[in-house]
């Protein structure tokens, strides 16, 4: 029985090992980053500078989540993409893509974007009034979120 007990502790030692040991997360420099990100950074967030970025690995998936001055907060995955973007004030447009861009403009013309979230095949924006659309990969409306 004192055998069973500590099998059971060493496997149960072991799962929590797995399931936590596979994240390695290290606040990194803006030159470690690789030049697809600093070169987006440079040409749609000019005015900013980054205050914080975390290289983030987490069971065999990089990403990167960076922090800027004016309020921002961007993450890319490993490709090297934009998966997500937050803001306390309205966004570039530069970093919105055009069909949506248009949509929110026609139909929300008082309004602005604040987030841009890329999930699975689908868009999400949040507008500065919290509401949030989502769009298909083309940019094509589809729903207010609730």
């Amino acid at each position: 029985m004192k055998d069973l007990k500590i099998s059971s502790i060493l496997l149960l030692g072991l799962m929590i090992f797995s399931v936590f040991g596979c994240e390695k997360e290290e606040i990194i420099k803006e030159n470690e980053l690789p030049s697809s990100i600093k070169s987006y950074l440079d040409t749609h967030f000019t005015s900013c500078n980054t205050t914080k970025i975390i290289k983030d690995e987490e069971s065999n998936e990089l990403s990167y989540d960076i922090t800027l001055d004016c309020g921002v907060n961007i993450e890319f995955n490993g490709n090297n993409q934009v998966i997500d973007i937050d803001g306390t004030s309205q966004l570039p447009n530069s970093v919105i893509p055009s069909n949506i861009l248009d949509y929110t403009s026609t139909n929300y013309s008082n309004d602005f974007i604040i987030g841009w979230e890329l999930e699975g095949n689908n868009q999400r924006v949040e507008m500065n009034t919290n509401v949030v659309l989502e769009f298909d990969s083309n940019g094509d409306f589809l729903r207010i979120v609730d």
